[in-house]
């Protein structure tokens, strides 16, 4: 019965984790005004999606 409990746990923080993944995919780190600026000062340039860097990343990867 353990060995049960232990693999329905595994699952379920594997699925906690894809959901959290797949969120931060969709909605990108979410911050308040003061976060979003003081990330924009400490960058030196405007937050991104994700989208954005993936797609700026497969650039640079292809040349």
């Amino acid at each position: 019965m353990q060995s049960i409990e232990a693999g329905v746990r595994v699952i379920a923080i594997g699925l906690e984790r894809w959901l959290m993944l797949e969120r931060f995919q969709q909605d990108g780190m979410l911050g308040t005004s003061k976060d979003v600026a003081e990330m924009t000062t400490l960058r030196g340039r405007p937050l991104r999606s994700y989208a954005d860097f993936a797609k700026e990343t497969l650039a640079q990867w292809q040349g």
